[in-house]
């Protein structure tokens, strides 16, 4: 650039800033300088048709820009350039994409479904366990909330735990830094409470409140949430 600037001085200063410009507004990074589109340039960059084409051959010979086979006018910085930034974009559109898509998934998780379930004591712990991972930016797929009440069910059911014992133990031990990241599913915390692991977090038996009221509650925090999104 400074060879350039020694031997085209003002004028070509003045003209590879136009240059560039012209160059980074098109896709190929080529610009046209045949006959009209050079008389065009030339007066932009107030110089005779005659004085572009010297300080076009300048440039060449320092290896400053160089012609193209269609005739147009470009350099290896700007086909880099362009090539880099046409990639950015590209990666960005598909990180958009699949953020969208990861979204989507997750807003379905989070989703209440208009069937009783959606009010089921085992189904919203299964939720609240999710909620709590996404909020802690550990989420990977999307699970079965389903399939994670399923597991809620189990451990209320047949290992005789009550409804609110499971999810104080599962929102204490999520508050835990080595639990957040080992405990990632509903079956993980069952197998977890039932080996005895999360004892710490655990309240006591007699300090829970009962499965009616726990259930009552439920209903009482979904209607108010789902009261909240229809606003």
């Amino acid at each position: 650039m400074q060879a350039f600037d020694l031997l085209c001085k003002n004028d070509g200063i003045t003209f590879i800033i136009y240059f560039w410009q012209a160059a980074y507004q098109t896709a190929s990074g080529e610009v046209d300088l045949s006959g009209l589109f050079g008389e065009l340039m030339a007066n932009k960059c107030r110089i005779t048709t005659e004085q572009l084409e010297k300080i076009l051959q300048t440039a060449k010979k320092i290896d400053l820009l160089y012609q193209t086979e269609t005739g147009s006018w470009t350099s290896n910085g700007i086909k880099k350039r362009i090539s880099s930034v046409s990639k950015e974009r590209s990666d960005a559109i598909l990180r958009q994409e699949e953020s969208k898509g990861k979204k989507s998934k997750v807003k379905e998780c989070l989703h209440y479904s208009s069937n009783n379930d959606s009010y089921s004591p085992n189904n919203r712990i299964a939720v609240k366990l999710w909620r709590s991972i996404v909020s802690a930016g550990t989420a990977q797929k999307p699970p079965s909330i389903p399939a994670w009440a399923e597991d809620i069910r189990k451990c209320h059911d047949i290992d005789k735990r009550s409804w609110d014992f499971i999810y104080r133990t599962m929102i204490n031990a999520r508050n835990d830094d080595f639990w957040k990241k080992n405990i990632k599913s509903a079956k993980t915390l069952r197998e977890k409470i039932n080996e005895g692991k999360l004892d710490i977090f655990s309240p006591k038996m007699e300090d829970c409140i009962l499965d009616d009221n726990f259930i009552a509650n439920v209903r009482a925090a979904i209607d108010q949430e789902k009261a909240e999104v229809q606003r």
